[in-house]
């Protein structure tokens, strides 16, 4: 018996290459964009912290540090524009881009979200 491909999510192999090179909070932000965007057969699309909220257990500064992790140079991620109410519109980078190969700052994120007390 196959199982039923509408239960299960395919991933191309240059997201997946990515896994590798993110913390896994960063990873689940990256599927959930993965799943907005290429789930509905689109390059980007504006997606609100409060959409990734509700697909993932993660609290509001958890994401918006892998999306900072997501973001940085030759990262995974890239904010092409900003949407309605300045929602920002995400595109996922194939991994094989220049210099992709070798992620200089991945694990090394320079937040400037406000110290925890």
């Amino acid at each position: 018996m196959s199982p039923n491909p509408q239960q299960f999510i395919k991933y191309p192999k240059d997201i997946l290459a990515w896994r590798r090179h993110v913390s896994a909070n960063a990873w689940m932000v990256l599927t959930v964009l993965h799943d907005k965007t290429a789930g509905w057969d689109k390059t980007s699309d504006a997606i609100s912290i409060s959409q990734i909220q509700a697909e993932t257990s993660l609290k509001r500064s958890n994401i918006q540090r892998a999306l900072l992790e997501l973001q940085i140079e030759d990262g995974p991620v890239e904010v092409i524009s900003r949407g309605v109410k300045g929602i920002p519109v995400y595109r996922i980078r194939p991994y094989d881009l220049p210099n992709a190969g070798h992620v200089p700052n991945a694990g090394q994120v320079d937040t400037c979200l406000p110290a925890r007390r």
